[in-house]
């Protein structure tokens, strides 16, 4: 396998640099820090970006970020999408979910 080609494969995609503005680019690793990625990336991505992360975490890996962090990490619109994306019947909750539309209603 040529490691140049994976490593090309791997580097975050520039065009969602704009959702990363507190990190920079080069030093994010896709391993290490796989939550965050995948968090900007489902709710910020395009369909090019999300090819990309489909590629690198695979399915099984996205859906079970949505599935344990989605409801805390995700707005309420992109965790509905996915969590409807993966069929989802169950997830974990998010402490004091029921006051989210109370503190927050947008």
């Amino acid at each position: 396998m040529n490691t140049k080609a994976t490593k090309r494969r791997a580097a975050i995609p520039k065009s969602l640099a704009p959702h990363f503005q507190e990190f920079s680019l080069r030093k994010l690793n896709v391993q290490r820090d796989a939550l965050v990625i995948m968090q900007r990336a489902l709710e910020y991505g395009d369909l090019a970006e999300l090819r990309w992360l489909f590629e690198i975490y695979g399915r099984s890996a996205i859906s079970e970020f949505v599935q344990q962090r989605g409801e805390n990490w995700l707005s309420r619109r992109a965790f509905y999408f996915w969590r409807r994306y993966f069929k989802l019947q169950s997830w974990k909750r998010a402490p004091n979910h029921h006051l989210r539309e109370q503190l927050w209603p947008f």
